[in-house]
């Protein structure tokens, strides 16, 4: 694991210790049972607020987790079991009902309207893709997701036109989007200015970006071994950092909500255009 002493956002290494793990992760075990010993601790830049972990997983380890972390023998259910389950939620308790209905509350409606093609960043098994194509039924599709065991579900059972088993880059498909979504990905990113980068050149002009990402809000309302806080992910943007990297890039019409979901964690909820 890799020791970070400096803030990734503004690198100062004034810092304060917000959280301190020494209990057993269970996404650590899929690696390594031993680094478990290490303790791993969050920490908040006292210049600019950014929230990160230290150690954190290197390149080798977190490809190592994401081959395995979505295994049957990981989760208890097979992979279709895991789609059934999700995408026959009631709205009430589907988070991507929510997150769905939340983007067309706060995004331009007459754009909205004019979207013909959505691409999901990090689609995961197209649970996200499944509702998005039954509120748009007439939208084209596309994913990409690196786990070969999950992209082929989103394959299978989306609807999408097209599904890439990798990771994101602007030139991976040979075409711009209209909206592009990203779901509880941004986290796990080493270089969130390249991926949204890529995101802002992949996007027509006038496209919509909608992003979800843990707040930091989780950690004054959840405890310290909750799932939100495990090995894989890096980082918690606040509103103000996330912004700044948006603008930087030249995102315009920035939304930043901090929501409670409707499995009780705290989210941060984007959109913006190009």
């Amino acid at each position: 694991m890799l020791h970070v002493e400096e803030c990734p956002y503004c690198s100062e290494s004034d810092r304060i210790e917000i959280q301190k793990q020494e209990f057993d992760d269970i996404y650590i075990d899929l690696i390594n049972h031993e680094l478990n010993q290490e303790a791993r601790y969050w920490y908040e830049c006292n210049k600019c607020k950014f929230i990160y972990r230290s150690p954190k997983l290197d390149e080798n380890e977190q490809i190592i987790l994401y081959e395995k972390y979505r295994d049957v023998s990981f989760r208890n259910e097979t992979a279709d079991e895991y789609f059934f389950r999700i995408t026959n939620y009631d709205n009430i308790k589907s988070e991507n009902f929510q997150k769905v209905t939340w983007l067309m509350e706060n995004s331009n409606i007459d754009l909205l309207k004019q979207t013909n093609s959505i691409l999901d960043v990090g689609c995961g098994g197209g649970v996200l893709l499944h509702k998005i194509k039954y509120m748009f039924p007439q939208t084209l599709t596309y994913g990409v997701e690196p786990n070969e065991l999950y992209s082929d579900l989103a394959r299978r059972k989306s609807g999408a036109e097209e599904i890439k088993t990798s990771y994101f880059d602007k030139d991976l498909f040979n075409k711009k989007f209209d909206l592009i979504v990203s779901s509880d990905v941004l986290e796990h990113v080493d270089e969130p200015m390249d991926f949204l980068e890529n995101i802002y050149l992949s996007l027509k002009k006038e496209g919509i970006l909608f992003l979800e990402i843990p707040s930091p809000t989780n950690f004054s309302m959840l405890k310290n071994e909750h799932d939100m806080f495990n090995i894989a992910h890096h980082v918690f943007y606040t509103p103000h950092i996330i912004k700044s990297y948006l603008l930087k890039i030249n995102f315009l019409n920035i939304v930043i909500k901090d929501i409670c979901n409707s499995t009780g964690v705290w989210k941060l909820r984007i959109t913006a255009n190009k």
